[in-house]
């Protein structure tokens, strides 16, 4: 997603951070959302749910940006609602 603040570790001591996101699932076979291959790469991705997780350790002062996209592929004749 663009234009998301950064992540930014504020206090004096490094900080475990855990960082959630959700991207749309697909509950039709013929329709399938995929993850970019730009995307900051996660610690977890559950793909079952659309739910994707970074984990990390955040030193003093660090600034982390996060990035993730996805596309949707589906038939012509098909209409979405996303």
């Amino acid at each position: 997603m663009n234009g998301d603040p950064p992540l930014r570790n504020n206090s004096n001591q490094t900080v475990q951070m855990v960082l959630k996101d959700q991207y749309p699932i697909s509950t039709i076979k013929e329709v399938t959302v995929e993850l970019s291959k730009d995307t900051t790469p996660p610690s977890f991705n559950k793909t079952d749910v659309g739910v994707i997780t970074w984990e990390l350790d955040m030193p003093p002062g660090k600034i982390r940006t996060f990035k993730w996209m996805y596309s949707v592929k589906y038939p012509k004749n098909k209409l979405l609602n996303l």
